[in-house]
């Protein structure tokens, strides 16, 4: 995940380091079939970041963490403090075909995309199960 950020971060930014970016995951490794659909996941949600939330010559952050939140279950948070979402936002309803594939592989993942915006903080929360793992158990 550390290269993928690193090569978004470039390719958005270049050698600028006005936008920090820290990444928890807590040593948590995936499988091939839970890696891809989150890598996308994050790609899209990072990319987005970079696009719509910071101005060209803005400081920011980005925050970046995966938890285990049981034996299948883990959550994505990805955080940034530019701009916030529109007052009207919905994860459910929106016509960026990006958050739409968002969304589409949370499901495929077995989980939840949601979103909130407060307090100069926009986070985006993806609620997903290990599919290796989950498979097992059932």
């Amino acid at each position: 995940m550390r290269e993928l950020v690193a090569y978004l971060s470039t390719m958005f930014r270049g050698d600028s380091n006005l936008v920090a970016v820290d990444i928890q995951t807590h040593g948590i490794r995936f499988d091939i079939d839970t890696a891809i659909p989150l890598g996308l996941i994050v790609n899209e949600l990072i990319s987005n970041a970079y696009k719509y939330a910071f101005d060209a010559n803005e400081k920011g952050r980005i925050n970046i963490s995966i938890e285990a939140k049981g034996e299948t279950d883990y959550e994505l948070i990805i955080s940034n403090d530019g701009k916030p979402l529109p007052a009207n936002f919905d994860t459910k309803n929106t016509s960026s075909l990006g958050l739409k594939l968002v969304a589409m592989l949370s499901r495929q993942l077995r989980g939840k995309f949601s979103s909130t915006s407060q307090n100069n903080l926009t986070c985006f929360s993806v609620t997903f199960k290990d599919v290796k793992a989950w498979q097992a158990l059932n």
